[in-house]
């Protein structure tokens, strides 16, 4: 089922909202657990559903740029023939790029540090 020792923090992707299988991910391990009324049946399903959206995510999101590779290396293939079906497969593979890359700008996004706009920079100090 989960384990109880885990390296580090819990962190919701933003990114993984974004899938369709992260709320399937969430149902089955949170009723999966029991969803019993006690805090600790509670803290074991928040505990089950961490664990689970952690793995997942692990396993789903660990090949993004090699993916996108993939999808691009496609494109060029189909942009240069004149048939029509590869045009509708361009078309395709332009959705699932753009899908792929909304992800990527995502986990990046959440990622970034923005800390010099609440603290100010550093060379400010300078022009005052």
């Amino acid at each position: 089922m989960w384990q109880k020792k885990r390296r580090g923090r819990f962190h919701f992707e933003q990114a993984w909202s974004k899938d369709p299988e992260c709320g399937d991910i969430i149902n089955s391990s949170w009723l999966g657990n029991g969803a019993s009324r006690s805090l600790k049946g509670i803290v074991n399903s928040i505990e089950a559903c961490g664990f689970s959206l952690s793995s997942w995510g692990r396993n789903k999101f660990r090949h993004l740029k090699k993916e996108i590779k993939a999808i691009k290396d496609q494109m060029e293939c189909f942009s240069a023939s004149l048939n029509p079906d590869a045009w509708l497969a361009l078309k395709n593979n332009e959705n699932m790029l753009n899908d792929l890359l909304l992800k990527e700008e995502t986990y990046w996004c959440q990622r970034s540090r923005v800390s010099w706009l609440k603290d100010g920079d550093n060379n400010t100090k300078f022009f005052h």
